[in-house]
């Protein structure tokens, strides 16, 4: 019992209880509430904190052991990725604690490390996006068929020099966006905000316990 306890039981009310005054101090934003709501959001900036440092020591880690492996092995240029990590990181780390964020070598660091790697990794998946772009647009069946005429008017709406050249294509591609888009959009916005809301519910209940890691045959 006392280990149940432990594991779900507190966890459970310790969530249902900070997400109550969290949602009271909203809506009835009291002195009392509102310090207590401001409190509790420092405790989850720190936890946010203390989690990403623990995911820097469970980084460091994997590559420590990616190293001693590829070493072993004999495999030196496998290991270099790794150590581009851990220069990168390390680099950060010690610029950002000795100098600070503001600091103009932290700022050089983010503008010519961090991004360019960030926009290269980002172009990279427009490979994927392309390869499952071509799988969804195959003509199988009416579906598919408006979706591939519509998404057709919309790349070619937003190629100024074919809209210029075929009449009409400019009125055809903002009725597609201001009503057909933009329904489709707040439709599922909607849906995601409901979905949020019930999840939040259920949390808050402690019907969801998978943020705990427990199984749903343990909720059971």
């Amino acid at each position: 019992m006392s280990q149940s306890l432990l594991r779900k039981n507190i966890p459970v009310m310790l969530c249902f209880v900070s997400g109550l005054v969290l949602i009271l101090a909203w809506y009835f934003p009291t002195p009392e509430l509102n310090s207590v709501s401001s409190g509790l959001l420092i405790i989850s900036v720190l936890l946010s904190a203390f989690l990403m440092g623990v995911g820097v020591i469970n980084l460091t880690k994997n590559h420590i052991r990616i190293i001693n492996r590829e070493m072993q092995k004999g495999a030196f240029l496998n290991t270099s990725y790794s150590i581009v990590f851990f220069i990168t990181l390390f680099a950060f780390i010690i610029v950002g604690i000795i100098l600070g964020p503001n600091n103009s070598s932290y700022t050089w660091l983010s503008d010519y490390i961090f991004n360019p790697l960030a926009s290269t990794l980002y172009a990279m998946t427009v490979f994927y996006v392309v390869i499952a772009t071509y799988r969804v647009f195959r003509v199988r069946s009416k579906q598919a068929t408006v979706m591939l005429i519509t998404s057709a008017i919309i790349i070619m709406f937003n190629t100024p020099l074919l809209i210029y050249f075929i009449p009409g294509l400019k009125d055809v591609g903002q009725f597609l966006n201001n009503v057909i888009v933009m329904s489709v959009f707040r439709g599922v916005t909607i849906g995601m905000g409901v979905g949020v809301l019930l999840l939040g519910i259920r949390v808050l209940m402690g019907m969801e316990t998978s943020w705990m890691g427990a199984r749903r045959d343990e909720n059971e």
